[in-house]
């Protein structure tokens, strides 16, 4: 068994360029410096990163140390912005002065012991370059555009020179899943971990419910895990990950972004799919922030479903055993925080102004459906 780390951009692991990030002249500074600081400055870095990360190995319990881009895509992007200062795209002529610079101050590049490279399907750089300004947050930055000609230009060289011990392709289909689970593959095949099984592994599914206030969110959640067996399926409450994630983290999982907030509910999502490993469904009550939810199902695909129960006022009213101004000051709270949106973007709207058994009868009848389709949170066969 390993402890895990995952080591983010340089930006947060390094004092200098951590330094100019936060004052805000990180890009001025990419953009202007000479070859020699460049060098200098982001290799200096990624091998400082390196060799701390060795240094707090430890012998009883190995320490399994994930890079987001390493040494070797380090390299190349130090090669790229060599060619755009010299101001003549020559990667070849780049390379050569890469390599003089990095011997006149005695840098060497640690290896890795397992290299991953993640790329566009697509073997066309123009088509490459393309998707990845389309991800970004100005698809007209020609400056950062001729930067990724050159820098995706130097992977494929990297790629064909052998470089990297995996390479996957991504194209623009792959959801987040496929992709991580790609990549957890390549991993469990070269560690033998199980922490890089699939992701939620065993667990096929997982329906949140959304609703106002005695819509009948708990009724619902509850008989759908009974008719999906108990013992494989498990009704949780959103606020028990919340309140695990905020006593991890030793503050609030509020005062974080909601999209922090949704990749700490997806960790602690996966340490309980881990646990509890015999259940293949878990339903989630109340999905009430649109944003948190949005990003859990770009991330999860149709392996989370999203159901929300709708019930006229008068109905909630009937069913309500607490008074009206504290139903509607609960309603306005999750209004607020998008349940009207969940509600449009819904997988599944469950009409609860019938009777009970007809509503679980729906419900459990769009389950089997999409079990029926194959849909699995991990796409595994």
């Amino acid at each position: 068994m390993y402890d895990r780390s995952v080591t983010g951009g340089l930006h947060t692991t390094d004092k200098e360029i951590g330094g100019m990030q936060r004052d805000n002249k990180l890009q001025e500074w990419w953009w202007d410096c000479s070859i020699e600081e460049f060098i200098i400055v982001v290799i200096g870095a990624v091998v400082r990163r390196y060799w701390r990360s060795v240094a707090q190995q430890d012998d009883k319990t190995p320490n399994l140390v994930i890079f987001d881009r390493g040494t070797i895509m380090f390299r190349a992007v130090a090669i790229a912005m060599v060619a755009i200062k010299r101001r003549d795209d020559d990667l070849d002529a780049a390379r050569s002065v890469f390599n003089s610079v990095m011997q006149k101050y005695g840098l060497v590049l640690p290896n890795e012991d397992f290299a991953v490279l993640l790329r566009h399907d697509s073997c066309d750089i123009g088509v490459g370059v393309q998707r990845t300004m389309r991800r970004g947050t100005d698809s007209h930055d020609e400056r950062y555009r001729h930067y990724q000609r050159l820098l995706q230009t130097e992977l494929h060289n990297q790629q064909a020179g052998g470089d990297y011990q995996r390479t996957i392709l991504v194209s623009e289909q792959d959801s987040f899943r496929e992709l991580q689970n790609k990549l957890r593959q390549a991993l469990l095949g070269k560690t033998k971990n199980t922490l890089f099984r699939p992701l939620m592994h065993p667990v096929q599914t997982i329906y949140g419910f959304s609703g106002l206030s005695e819509s009948g969110k708990s009724s619902h959640a509850q008989a759908f895990c009974n008719g999906m067996g108990a013992q494989h399926a498990f009704r949780s409450k959103i606020v028990y990950f919340n309140g695990a994630i905020s006593r991890r983290l030793g503050k609030s999982i509020y005062s974080h972004s909601s999209e922090e907030q949704a990749l700490h509910f997806l960790h602690e999502l996966e340490r309980f799919a881990t646990a509890h490993y015999w259940l293949r469904y878990i339903t989630i009550e109340s999905l009430h922030s649109h944003e948190v939810t949005r990003f859990l199902k770009l991330w999860l695909g149709d392996g989370f479903q999203v159901i929300h129960i709708a019930v006229d006022n008068a109905k909630r009213r009937s069913r309500s055993l607490i008074s009206l101004e504290e139903l509607e000051r609960q309603d306005q709270i999750k209004k607020e925080r998008g349940v009207g949106i969940i509600a449009a973007e819904a997988d599944f709207v469950l009409d609860n102004n019938g009777s009970f058994e007809s509503a679980e009868k729906s419900l459990l009848l769009f389950a089997n459906d999409i079990a029926s389709k194959g849909t699995r949170l991990q796409g595994q066969e």
